[in-house]
Order: C-alpha cells, then structure tokens, then sequence
C-alpha cells in the first residue's frame, strides 16, 4: 500500500495543505479544480454580494454536484464496458459452439446451401398494420391534402373493388414485403377473402381483420358485419378483429 503524503498547494490565494494517498500530480490537479471551481463561482452575478458563508456553502453544493455528475458518468461507463465485454464472451462462445457445430455438418446432408458470405442472419420483420392491395393506388394524388385524396379520389376508386382486384393488389404488396425482408403482416381492409388467397399463394405470415366504416350508422354497420362475415376464412389466416371507424360519431 503506497505511504499517505502531505503536499502544499495554493487554493484562493492561501496556502494549504493535501494530505492523501493518490500521487502528488492527483492532488495538484483536485487544487486546481478548486480554483477553477471557485473563479467560475466568481462570474455568477451578485455571487461575491452575498455572505462568506452563503458563498461556501454554495460552492460546496456545485462541488457535490460535479462529484455526483462525474460518479454517475463513471457508472454508465463501467456499466458500458461490463455490457461490452458480456458481448464479447457470448461472441466468443457462439463463435465457439458455431465451430463445434460446423465440424459436424456436411454438405452431403443438407437439402438446400445457401452462401450466407457477407450478409446477415436476422428475424424477419413484421409490419404492424397495412391495407395491402392499396399498392394498386401508389402514386395516385400522392401530393394532395388527406381529405381531398380520401374523398376526391381514393374512395371512388376503392367503390369500384373486388375481390379480383383486392387479390392482384394483396399479391403484389406481398412479392414486394417478402423482397424486403418482411415475413408478417397485420392487415385491414375490403374483400379480405382476396387478400388471404394473396397469403396462402404467397406463403407470407399475416394477421387479417376487415376495415368497416359505418359513419355513426347502425343499420350500415349491421349491414357491413353480416357482408363482411359471409365468407369462410383459409385455415392459415387470422381473422383478428373489426376495425371500424366511426367518423360521424367522432369515437
């Protein structure tokens, strides 16, 4: 253990004396930041009007918080490094248990080889909410405010659906979804029998649920339900819920 030292340093002026075990280059440099501390003090207006007491115990406080800001920054990067090297041991162990098992593996017993050099291996990834055959009106008014674009022009388009276009439409957002990486979808819209036929061709995942909007009328909404319902899902489709807008009503 290195033996406790006293050195002389210059604080406001006075001399005082540091006593400590750390190297005599640390406690030159804690002196120098109380002068440094004290002369930023110094600028705050009205600092030096106030009592000698106030003044140390308001130099005291912005010390403390220095010390409990450079505490919790040391934390974060201890706790940064511990993360880090967590990281690289489970790497490392991957990496290991990868070679076990690449020794193991031979071409001749694989169905299919994929050459994975230079790309990632990363689950698929999942877009949360969709109206899928809508790609059949990309670029349509794509530059107009939402409700000239709903009134004006996507809904007298959508009035002129089917089940024919719905599917076209669904199959296409489906090619391009699985291009991306994009293995689930989460879907709501028109002539959802079109859609799921989309799915089963396709071979992508989706959670399926029909769009209603019923403007606050409960005669068109119970005429949308029993429509909508009349069809017998695919058994590899979710129909998850109704999703109904009630614009009129404003719920």
């Amino acid at each position: 253990m290195a033996a406790k030292r006293d050195i002389q340093v210059l604080i406001g002026g006075k001399i005082y004396t540091l006593s400590g075990y750390e190297s005599e280059e640390y406690l030159q440099k804690i002196a120098l930041y109380i002068n440094n501390k004290m002369d930023e003090m110094d600028q705050i207006p009205n600092y030096r009007r106030l009592s000698m007491d106030m003044q140390k115990t308001l130099l005291e406080l912005n010390m403390a918080d220095d010390y409990h800001k450079a505490k919790k920054q040391i934390e974060m990067l201890e706790a940064d490094i511990e993360e880090k090297d967590k990281t690289e041991h489970l790497l490392n162990n991957t990496l290991d248990i990868s070679q076990k098992i690449s020794e193991d593996i031979e071409n001749a017993d694989a169905e299919k080889i994929i050459d994975a050099q230079d790309k990632i291996l990363m689950p698929g990834l999942v877009n949360t909410h969709t109206h899928i055959s809508m790609s059949l009106f990309r670029g349509l008014a794509d530059d107009l405010a939402l409700d000239s674009w709903l009134n004006d022009h996507i809904w007298p388009m959508e009035a002129h659906l089917t089940k024919e276009y719905t599917y076209i439409g669904a199959l296409l957002g489906a090619i391009e979804m699985i291009k991306s990486g994009t293995t689930t979808f989460s879907d709501m819209y028109f002539y959802m029998d079109g859609v799921a036929q989309a799915v089963e061709e396709s071979g992508i995942r989706s959670v399926l649920s029909y769009g209603m909007i019923d403007f606050g009328d409960a005669e068109r909404r119970e005429n949308e339900i029993k429509e909508r319902f009349s069809f017998k899902p695919l058994k590899t489709v979710i129909i998850s819920c109704v999703h109904v807008i009630k614009r009129a009503s404003g719920v």
